[in-house]
């Protein structure tokens, strides 16, 4: 297994790394001429212990040493959903990982249990770490 540099966020919780793809819905990644988008800060979901936090672009570790293949690493997730707050409703997006190539509907029961406030998921979109 090779030790390859890559950009992770790190759940605040237990650590774990969630390795952000080479093009996805947050920007261009991976010593790619890194580039973030719009959309931070983002709100992540940890797929291990289930912690809900949020990320800046300015907290990306860059060039973190990841010991496993590419073909190992997690697509990254994300997550449109309606929740409720108060007496309303609101439209999020929360990242989190599935396994490479799985099917996102078969998360469905683990978002409706972590995510606070989830009403209902609108649309799920994965992310290979490489196109």
């Amino acid at each position: 297994m090779m030790n390859i540099g890559r950009d992770v966020v790190y759940c605040p919780t237990c650590r774990k790394p969630i390795v952000l793809p080479h093009h996805g819905p947050l920007g261009t990644f991976q010593s790619l001429g890194e580039q973030t988008d719009d959309g931070w800060p983002a709100n992540f979901l940890c797929p291990v212990c289930g912690q809900e936090f949020s990320c800046s672009s300015a907290t990306i570790d860059d060039e973190i040493p990841v010991t496993a293949p590419d073909s190992q690493i997690r697509d990254l997730l994300q997550v449109e959903y309606i929740a409720v707050q108060g007496s309303s409703e609101i439209r999020k997006i929360a990242y989190t990982t599935c396994p490479k190539n799985a099917d996102p509907l078969n998360e469905v029961p683990r978002l409706l249990k972590c995510l606070s406030g989830v009403r209902r998921i609108i649309h799920l979109h994965a992310s290979p770490y490489q196109l």
